[in-house]
């Protein structure tokens, strides 16, 4: 997600009427425009430098924020505006616990922002300890509902802002009172703000603003746990069994969840049979790297080649466990499969798995000949975090001059770290994987950071001149709704994609063969990896799948 907030100070802030209109044409530029969250309202008594308007905004991309940026500017400048200050930001600067929240009890109805500006001489350690301090506040204020500090991208006003503090309170006075009288505040968190202290780093007149929260997002369909009741009864059976039977991943180290879910596995089938499945060792970057090449039977012409990246969170899985889907990948689509045994994290945080990744199609289309492969046709491949390493590594091949890939092919690929889109906040609990895991997932992979395209494609400027794509989504996963919206991005940028929901189906649906829906799901799937490997594929036939999968109870 990415968020924007600007204070808006008017010429004359007594006149009402001017800060009604002011908010009308804030409302209905943003209105115009694509956006997740917004609140615009006029600022409550006690705010200190923090405008007269209050502008909060929150998108699904850095690149939505750029479609509306003009409306809000437009509507933000004229004679009846001072002035403006403002901050563009990733939330809570990718980290998890820079962000939380109060469940159950009252709502929040009063919103707070903090614009801060922290000295650029303050020593690195200085600042940390100043922002652990700040978000020790939560534990201590139990009317402050929500509370997030990040790190400002860009800055608009006064001064150079670094910083934005920002919560939700049940009432005003849980924040001009419970909140700003505490000792904690006042004999801890206020020495960095103070200039007669030795630890002063806070420059410059912060913007203190807050105002009445509008209504809130509509309540979650599915509350505790409780499924929807038209699933097709084979779903609803596997997702009871996964629910009953899969780990809670954020209860074990990474080394002992590898050990369970493999302990759960099936011993290997090897099938379909295939001419050549062999295990094949090369230099990557962190050493030696394993890859298992996957020939069918058949004349050895010059097939399309797929470079697949497995799923697992980029905690756990491994060849074994996607070798059924990766041969029945090859057979299917007569293609040459070569599967990459990447680096897992915690142990090997972003982009060590991306780059294991990129080096393993360098490899691919140097050697894709002496397997039978085309190596004008290498696409990449992946389910969930494969899906994220196959954009990222689509990104990482145009930004370097690498190799030209032919195709990315992203299945329910995890693209965001946004636990607050429709699909999280609809099937992040009681639908196998959840809101819990995937942000745990996020942790071990990028805990120092997710500014890069590297790690999040939606981070690149532009996605002009990636691959043609094919986007597989699935309803009931949280993060289906971050998948549409990079096949939306992608086609924006004039990518040629096809974009396939499967409705009333689950993440990770693909490699469940046991399940009665997975088989005709496979054969559509395979048909549009065959139609984006066509050389002639994106001249006239790019775009959206006609309709959406639906699977009828």
């Amino acid at each position: 997600m990415f968020s924007v907030t600007r204070l808006v100070h008017l010429t004359d802030p007594s006149d009402a009427a001017a800060v009604e209109a002011v908010v009308h044409r804030i409302r209905a530029g943003v209105d115009a425009t694509p956006h997740r969250y917004a609140v615009v309202q006029p600022t409550l008594d006690g705010a200190r430098n923090g405008g007269d308007v209050l502008v909060h905004l929150r998108f699904t991309t850095q690149w939505e924020w750029e479609s509306c940026r003009s409306a809000v500017e437009s509507a933000t400048a004229g004679p009846d505006v001072r002035h403006v200050d403002g901050a563009d930001y990733l939330p809570g600067s990718g980290r998890e616990s820079w962000s939380g929240s109060r469940t159950g009890g009252a709502a929040p109805t009063v919103y707070r922002t903090l614009l801060l500006r922290v000295d650029a001489a303050a020593a690195r350690d200085v600042v940390e300890r100043f922002e652990r301090e700040m978000l020790s506040m939560p534990q201590h204020v139990t009317s402050m509902l929500s509370w997030q500090l990040s790190h400002v991208t860009a800055a608009t006003g006064a001064s150079d802002w670094t910083h934005v503090w920002e919560q939700s309170f049940t009432d005003v006075d849980g924040l001009l009172g419970q909140y700003m009288a505490h000792p904690v505040h006042w004999g801890y968190v206020d020495k960095w703000f103070d200039p007669e202290s030795v630890e002063y780093i806070v420059k410059d007149r912060v913007c203190h603003s807050f105002c009445a929260l509008p209504s809130q997002n509509p309540p979650n369909p599915k509350e505790n746990g409780v499924r929807r009741s038209d699933l097709h009864p084979d779903v609803e059976a596997m997702l009871a069994a996964l629910e009953s039977g899969f780990p809670d991943v954020t209860a074990y180290p990474a080394a002992e969840l590898r050990e369970i879910i493999a302990s759960r596995r099936a011993p290997l089938a090897r099938t379909p049979d295939m001419r050549m499945a062999r295990d094949v060792v090369i230099d990557g970057p962190g050493g030696d790297l394993t890859l298992r090449v996957y020939v069918p039977h058949g004349d050895p012409v010059s097939r399309p080649v797929i470079v697949f990246a497995h799923g697992g969170g980029f905690v756990f899985c491994d060849l074994d466990s996607h070798d059924e889907f990766c041969r029945s990948m090859a057979e299917a689509i007569d293609a040459v499969v070569v599967a990459v045994d990447y680096r897992l994290a915690p142990e090997h945080p972003a982009p060590a798995a991306m780059e294991d990744v990129y080096a393993a199609v360098c490899w691919t289309v140097a050697n894709a000949a002496t397997y039978g492969g085309d190596p004008t046709r290498v696409a990449i491949a992946g389910d969930s975090a494969g899906g994220n390493l196959s954009a990222t590594v689509s990104v990482a091949a145009r930004e370097r001059g690498g190799p030209t890939i032919a195709a990315q092919i992203l299945l329910y690929p995890v693209i965001e770290d946004d636990f607050e889109t429709e699909s999280y906040q609809r099937y992040g609990v009681g639908y196998y994987n959840t809101t819990k895991a995937m942000r745990w997932y996020w942790e071990q992979y990028a805990p120092h950071g997710r500014d890069s395209e590297l790690v999040i494609p939606t981070r690149a400027t532009t996605l002009a001149g990636l691959p043609p794509a094919v986007v597989v989504t699935a309803e009931l996963d949280p993060p289906c709704s971050e998948g549409e919206a990079y096949a939306r991005r992608l086609a924006a940028d004039g990518v040629p994609m096809i974009e396939r929901r499967f409705d009333g189906l689950f993440h990770g649906f693909l490699t469940f063969p046991q399940l009665s829906l997975t088989g005709p799901a496979r054969q559509e799937v395979w048909q549009l990896i065959r139609r984006v490997l066509d050389p002639g594929f994106g001249e006239s036939d790019t775009g959206h799948v006609p309709a959406h999968a639906t699977i009828e109870p």
